[in-house]
């Protein structure tokens, strides 16, 4: 498993664990109140989840793009998940939570190197990356990593950037008129039926310097870093 596959399996939770399911688009339209509107879900939701995902963004407020200082309408893509909270009794409480908005960005998971397979190396790599007004991807390098024993991560790197290149982008649209973004994208490259990497450290002798600290590493969310529009109240419903 290469990225974590955007099903959405059945919400299953055990007794004492918190069940999430993996992330799920959302197309939604951003008034100048900044209220959410038009809320289309980029694949099948089943119910009672179809509906809780309406009526949870129904109730979120974003502060709304402006242009000349005039706040003005906003077509983007959420990200969210739903998370099933054990509430005893084999009972359980779904929330909806937001995880970042950005462009909607469609990508062929990147080839395994193998030499990586060979050697039971994995990995999670942070693409960086410019979306153009026109939906074309430029400016694609390397920004971080985690590996394996913290061997290098440069096959993983390779694959990772050609993939993104790659990528088919529906640009966020303001006022009427698409918009250029930049993103961060997060790549796991993980082996066998897991779709969490074994126990991974800071990568070492990579084309780009890594910081140390491996909470400032790649994390698991692509995310628009200047997107023009935030949340101003997502309560997780």
């Amino acid at each position: 498993m290469l990225l974590v596959a955007m099903l959405l399996p059945p919400l299953v939770c055990a007794e004492d664990k918190v069940a999430t399911t993996p992330p799920i688009k959302v197309q939604v339209q951003v008034d100048a109140q900044g209220h959410l509107g038009d809320i289309t879900p980029m694949q099948k939701l089943d119910e009672p989840y179809a509906s809780l995902v309406q009526r949870t963004l129904a109730g979120w407020s974003f502060y709304p793009a402006r242009v000349q200082g005039k706040p003005v309408i906003t077509t983007t893509w959420l990200t969210i998940e739903l998370k099933a909270q054990p509430r005893g009794n084999g009972d359980f409480d779904v929330q909806v939570v937001y995880l970042g908005n950005g462009p909607r960005f469609e990508m062929l998971n990147p080839a395994y190197p193998g030499s990586m397979v060979r050697e039971r190396t994995e990995a999670k790599i942070t693409v960086l990356a410019t979306i153009e007004a026109d939906g074309s991807v430029a400016d694609v390098h390397f920004g971080q990593a985690l590996t394996t024993d913290g061997v290098s991560a440069k096959d993983f790197e390779i694959n990772a950037i050609a993939a993104v290149k790659k990528a088919k982008v529906h640009s966020i649209i303001v006022d009427g008129e698409p918009v250029a973004t930049h993103l961060s994208i997060p790549i796991q490259f993980a082996l066998g039926a897991r779709t969490i990497p074994m126990d991974l450290k800071p990568a070492k002798g990579s084309s780009k310097s890594l910081v140390a600290e491996k909470d400032a590493l790649p994390g698991d969310t692509m995310v628009a870093l200047d997107s023009p529009v935030s949340p101003r109240s997502t309560p997780e419903g």
